[in-house]
């Protein structure tokens, strides 16, 4: 009796020590593949371009999947713990700064300024063994190939708990009112963090639990290849459905690369402002511009730049008069003309500065750097076309490095 009494004080104390300590062990040796067992939010603080588990002084990126910095190394990193991906671990580098990204794939303009920095800092700061600053400086990266889209979708899955008014858009204080309680007041990540316990923050036990069953029942599989198919990766928890598939070399969309004539996929993300009538756009505008504002508010002590990425097919130089892009409300994508591409992306470019500029923020085109560094090299792929390889993320944190210096 008197063994086992050890035995389970022991335990015990092993237990607490390991979860005490669990969060910095996961920060040196957990690879992002695991991370979807954590539960919301702890993955934040496992990016490995800082110097500690929580970040100080910090640059915060936030955004859509190029943001967070999907793409090819992303997804065959994903059993690697020191796998590197997207424009964080450039900046970290070059900056000598922590580096930390907020961005999640399918983020509006909403959702990426004001959800997920404003959700995550409470919830570092809600925990009792955690706390988050604010950012020092905040980079927002406004992604032409989805972001005008994904704006006015946001209005379409987000009426079941809010429902968005446009004929009083307009009016004072309405839109405002608006982003605070569909982006935070009611979103479900917020109503855990209000009524999170103690014992929610148990991240090892929690990991434990998530991860253990799959484990087990792993052992008792036999037979078949070890070896992680490019279909694996595609159907991997990492991956949300529909952002990314595998794409071979199609036959309309062709290219310059190298002064070669360069076949890429078909039905590629061009600026998303092709599918959208005019009040759409007035609409998907407005959204970014009181996005910005609430954020300036919300930290109103954090540098603020916008960056201004281009769509998959205007980061090229056409060979084709015509591409084959995506269309978002059309499964089939569409064909649009390499004129209209081109003059929909200076559109965006053009818009965006204005209302970044009217706000008192800085702003970055990231286009002309993307497109010179194009000529020699693809940026995308060579399995996920939708978002940026490891040649295409350096060329956007040169992008942004030209513009902005370490302190």
């Amino acid at each position: 009796m008197k063994g086992w009494l050890i035995s389970i004080v022991t335990f015990c104390l092993l237990y607490v020590t390991l979860e005490i300590f669990c969060l910095p062990i996961f920060f040196r040796y957990l690879s992002h593949g695991a991370y979807p067992f954590l539960g919301e939010g702890v993955s934040f603080a496992l990016q490995r371009t800082k110097k500690s588990v929580m970040p100080e002084n910090y640059v915060a990126i936030v955004g859509d999947s190029y943001a967070q910095g999907l793409g090819d190394e992303y997804y065959e990193g994903n059993h690697t713990a020191s796998a590197e991906y997207g424009s964080a671990p450039f900046l970290y580098k070059a900056l000598k700064q922590d580096v930390i990204s907020f961005g999640t794939a399918g983020n509006s303009s909403i959702s990426a300024m004001v959800t997920q920095p404003v959700l995550a800092q409470k919830f570092f700061n809600k925990s009792w063994r955690t706390s988050l600053e604010a950012p020092e400086k905040i980079l927002v990266y406004f992604y032409e190939g989805n972001d005008f889209s994904d704006n006015i979708e946001y209005f379409r899955y987000t009426k079941k708990r809010v429902v968005f008014d446009q004929n009083k858009s307009l009016e004072p204080g309405y839109f405002e009112h608006y982003i605070h309680k569909a982006a935070i007041d009611t979103h479900p990540w917020n109503q855990k963090i209000e009524n999170m316990q103690w014992y929610d923050q148990l991240y090892l036990a929690k990991f434990v639990g998530k991860a253990a069953p799959i484990l087990v029942a792993s052992l008792f599989i036999s037979g078949g290849e070890t070896a992680e198919s490019e279909q694996s990766v595609h159907d991997s928890p990492l991956n949300i459905k529909g952002r990314f598939g595998w794409k071979a070399p199609g036959t309309t969309n062709q290219v310059f690369v190298k002064g070669v004539v360069t076949h890429i996929p078909d039905k590629l993300q061009v600026p998303s402002s092709l599918s959208l009538n005019e009040d759409e756009k007035k609409l998907s505008l407005q959204a970014y511009q009181e996005s910005l504002r609430w954020m300036k508010k919300f930290y109103p002590e954090s540098a603020i730049t916008v960056i201004y990425l281009p769509s998959v097919i205007s980061t090229y130089h056409l060979a084709s008069a015509e591409v084959y892009g995506q269309h978002f409300r059309k499964e089939e994508g569409g064909r649009f003309s390499a004129e209209a591409v081109r003059q929909q992306s200076d559109w965006g470019e053009q818009n965006i500065r204005a209302l970044t500029e009217a706000e008192g923020v800085d702003f970055i085109d990231a286009r002309p750097v993307m497109l010179e560094a194009s000529k020699t090299k693809l940026l995308h792929g060579p399995h996920d076309w939708n978002h940026l390889n490891r040649e295409g993320y350096r060329a956007l944190a040169e992008a942004i490095l030209q513009e902005i210096h370490s302190p």
